[in-house]
């Protein structure tokens, strides 16, 4: 433990010294390609380690006010894009694509009423990979057959910009949702 310590400080202390800017022992992602001769998988600090997972989410967990509806239109978009139902209970449920997972929850009756709306502090939308323009569109094709609003229609597929090709939509909770095509 002591050693991979040591390790860790002395690359810290060479990258720092080349002029490169670390915020914190954790967050070494982006200088990658100066690390690339150095083969750790933890970092350790103290008794804590935490695991090198290239940047990947671990898992986002949403309130949902209508279970059901949720479950309906969530589970056929993530078994669309790749993801697999991963946990099911009463309450919510979850889908997982390699180490991601979504988790939906029926939101508890005292707090129904606030609602959702993504100009409010808090998650303003999700953003998901497409495979390619041709996929974003059988997906738009797909969404309007399941009567899934399409957001931006005036400016679709660009709403995005112009070299931006991508379908915006709401899951039932009014939450946008994003599918991109590679750029």
């Amino acid at each position: 433990m002591v050693s991979i310590r040591v390790s860790v400080l002395v690359i810290l202390v060479q990258l720092l010294y080349r002029g490169n800017r670390v915020s914190s022992p954790y967050n070494l992602s982006y200088q990658k390609e100066k690390l690339s001769e150095v083969k750790f998988s933890t970092i350790i600090k103290g008794d804590r380690k935490r695991w090198e997972a290239e940047n990947v989410l671990h898992h986002v967990e949403m309130n949902v006010s209508d279970i059901e509806a949720s479950r309906k239109f969530w589970g056929w978009l993530l078994e669309e894009l790749g993801y697999n139902l991963y946990q099911e209970w009463e309450n919510g449920f979850s889908y997982k694509e390699n180490t991601t997972y979504l988790v939906f929850v029926q939101v508890q009756e005292r707090f129904q009423d606030a609602g959702y709306h993504r100009s409010r502090v808090g998650l303003n939308h999700l953003a998901f990979h497409a495979e390619s323009r041709e996929h974003v569109d059988k997906m738009t094709e797909k969404l309007t057959k399941r009567q899934v609003p399409i957001l931006y229609q005036d400016r679709h597929p660009f709403a995005g910009g112009e070299d931006y090709y991508a379908v915006f939509f709401e899951d039932p909770d009014r939450i946008k949702v994003e599918l991109a095509a590679p750029e």
